[in-house]
């Protein structure tokens, strides 16, 4: 029998895993013989390689001989493993040997030196590690922009190591990618004088990486369909692949989604209701980009909600103000003549408003505005006699006075107990009602908003959590 060579060429490359680790294959074509006596085979035997670049650290590990048969005139490949490699470029002598498969008798046996080439792929867009297993989670964030029908590019960059002219020829045209669908958007692959589809094209120093963008067209109609997308890269030929995580997301203040009210109401207007995101999103009426509302009641049952709802609050510390200190009063007394209480300074009450942003705003507001318009539906079936001006102030008698108490102590006489109006001078008329708001508002629950669907690309969770 006479061996005729290699089938694989004699430079041979190979990619790292995450691992380090890799595998390399070969094939031995073309042995030849008497047609009579052909019987299957199995060649080769083994594959070896030792001292490459005299590194001991790297050794291609004998996989297990398959068989192959003489009629096809090719034998199988033979699958080295190489663990704890570095990437470079290593010359090694491979021993091949042919044996019967019935009598295990050698017939051939034959050594040739070949190159390997290691090469190391660092998938740099989008990212490629767990974010959960780094100290500060994060993504590669894309956002729709705000155009209409707006358009979301992802970056799919890998680089490789070692980068030699040799290498970038080799790899050409081996390098694609793919990426999951954002449903209701058309993907596509920017094709253009740079980008080729979803085929990787090298970009030239000072970037030396292999580039490809995938691009969304249209905002989709449902919430669920923005978040986290899988980019995953393969390169031919040597049946290596890696994958990373983009996070797709909609701009929050521009108002481009599809569907009803679009070009007058926002974006988080539309998905924050479509996605149930924030809980009685839906019984508010958008109304604009106000320069200093969040939210509004207008009797006898409109709620707004304006732009600023969306955004950020400052958080403010209020102290009662109809207050004589009296530590022998306890519990404290109310006087009607003065609107005055009086009882225990260490009582006196002190609250705080939390800062808020987006989805946790959005729902305080909410409830806030709803609570103007509780009080508002039971002043109307019990009254509201502040007398300090002759109309009441929005808060009913039933919290005011002896009546009330714990925690506001309001003033039955007062309409701004707490003389909120020094900040705010309309508050002269409805300090208490507004106090009673700020404390329904600040009671925001888990089960009121929906952060882990939040895709909006200001304030959320998953924007922060990159």
């Amino acid at each position: 029998f006479v061996h005729s060579g290699l089938a694989a060429p004699v430079t041979n490359y190979c990619c790292l895993d995450k691992v380090d680790q890799c595998s390399i294959t070969l094939s031995a074509i073309g042995l030849s013989g008497d047609p009579v006596v052909r019987k299957e085979c199995k060649l080769p035997k083994y594959l070896s390689a030792w001292n490459i670049n005299g590194d001991s650290a790297v050794i291609f590990k004998n996989a297990n001989a398959v068989s192959g048969t003489y009629l096809t005139n090719t034998c199988q490949a033979v699958v080295g493993v190489t663990t704890n490699a570095t990437q470079g470029v290593y010359q090694a002598s491979v021993v091949y040997t042919g044996t019967w498969a019935d009598s295990g008798e050698t017939i051939c046996a034959f050594t040739q030196d070949v190159e390997f080439i290691i090469i190391k792929l660092d998938m740099k867009r989008p990212q490629n590690v767990l974010p959960e297993s780094l100290p500060v989670p994060y993504y590669f964030l894309s956002t729709f922009n705000d155009a209409t029908p707006a358009v979301c590019s992802v970056d799919c960059i890998v680089k490789t190591d070692p980068d030699a002219i040799t290498i970038q020829s080799y790899l050409s045209g081996k390098i694609t990618w793919t990426i999951d669908a954002v449903t209701g958007s058309t993907l596509s692959w920017k094709d253009n004088a740079i980008c080729d589809g979803n085929e990787a094209v090298y970009i030239a120093a000072p970037y030396n990486y292999w580039e490809a963008w995938a691009q969304y067209t249209g905002m989709p109609t449902n919430n669920s369909s923005f978040g986290r997308k899988t980019a995953s890269y393969s390169v031919a030929d040597v049946g290596y692949s890696g994958s990373g995580i983009a996070k797709i997301f909609f701009k929050r203040d521009v108002g481009n989604h599809p569907g009803e009210g679009s070009g007058t109401t926002p974006n988080w207007y539309y998905y924050w209701i479509e996605g149930s995101v924030v809980a009685n999103l839906s019984d508010m009426t958008y109304a604009g980009d106000h320069p200093t509302r969040l939210g509004q009641f207008s009797p006898p049952s409109t709620l707004n909600i304006y732009m600023k709802a969306a955004r950020s609050s400052q958080s403010s510390i209020k102290t009662h103000r109809f207050w004589i200190p009296d530590e022998s009063v306890d519990p404290p007394t109310y006087s009607a003549s003065t609107g005055y209480w009086t009882g225990k300074s260490l009582a006196r009450p002190s609250f705080t408003f939390d800062a808020r942003k987006g989805i946790y705003l959005c729902r305080s507001v909410i409830l806030h505005e709803k609570k103007h318009k509780a009080n508002y539906d039971a002043i109307n079936g019990g009254g509201d006699s502040d007398n300090d001006g002759g109309t009441g102030d929005g808060c009913p008698d039933s919290q005011e006075g002896s009546s009330g108490g714990a925690p506001y102590y309001f003033s039955a006489k007062f309409k701004d107990t707490y003389k909120w109006a020094a900040t705010y001078a309309p508050y002269a008329d409805y300090g208490d009602d507004e106090m009673l708001c700020r404390m329904a508002g600040e009671g925001v629950s888990s089960v009121d908003v929906d952060p882990g669907n939040d895709w909006s690309d200001t304030n959320g969770r998953n924007w922060q959590n990159y």
